[in-house]
Order: structure tokens, then C-alpha cells, then sequence
């Protein structure tokens, strides 16, 4: 079986180690065509992004 993509991924925004540079970076040497980055929301207590305003910090991270 091959497979293309990583759909489940936590990034230090949420309660994962690395940052979204890492985890394309990781993806990209494992020969993955895709990455979902799957952090939990401001709603998921300790664990979660800190607010709304981190997904937009996200994705101006995303671009770069």
C-alpha cells in the first residue's frame, strides 16, 4: 500500500512538538503529496489553540 498524504497532524498550536515548517518538512522527505494539519480548538481546554486569532497567524504561516 502507498501512501500520498498525512491527514492527522498536530503542530505546536495545538498540543503537537513541531512546527508547520516541520511537519511539511517531514512529510515531504517521506514522499507525501499532502499534509493536514489537525489542531484542536480554543474549545478543547489545555490542549487547544488559544484563540481565533491563532488561525490566522496559521494561515499566514501556511503562505509563507
Amino acid at each position: 500500500m502507498k501512501f500520498y498524504g498525512d491527514y492527522h497532524t498536530h503542530s505546536r498550536y495545538s498540543d503537537g512538538r513541531q512546527s508547520l515548517e516541520e511537519i511539511a518538512i517531514s512529510a515531504e522527505r517521506r514522499g507525501l503529496k499532502e499534509v493536514a494539519v489537525t489542531d484542536h480548538g480554543p474549545d478543547a481546554a489545555v490542549i487547544g489553540v488559544k484563540n481565533e486569532r491563532i488561525y490566522l497567524q496559521i494561515k499566514d504561516e501556511v503562505k509563507a
